[in-house]
């Protein structure tokens, strides 16, 4: 049959659709500027270059880690084990999983 798969023509947008594209394009500008700016800005914050590089294991770390990590699933375990499936069960699950990840961060970014 003619015309079935036919693109339907562009309806004209409204006012309102149209400034919000004008002001969607102004902020997407103004973020890249942004970006732009950081890319070319010498680091000033010190902690936020410690938290935002990759510190590569060095030394007996990795040990340390998996010394963390065993720890934490053990009594992950016991939680698991003396809990009932609720959402605070849940939550001290994520809370242990935090606290490892903050533990591993300490020690990556401070020796």
């Amino acid at each position: 049959m003619p015309g079935m798969n036919q693109p339907e023509p562009e309806r004209e947008k409204t006012p309102a659709e149209l400034a919000i594209e004008q002001e969607l394009k102004g902020t997407m500008q103004s973020l890249q500027d942004r970006v732009r700016q950081h890319e070319e800005a010498k680091p000033i914050n010190p902690e936020i270059e410690l938290r935002f590089t990759y510190h590569p294991p060095k030394g007996n770390q990795v040990a340390r880690y998996e010394r963390l990590r065993n720890f934490a699933k053990s009594f992950a375990y016991v939680i698991d084990q003396a809990c009932p499936e609720s959402r605070e069960k849940s939550l001290a699950l994520t809370h242990l999983e935090d606290a490892v990840t903050c533990a591993n961060a300490a020690i990556a970014r401070r020796e």
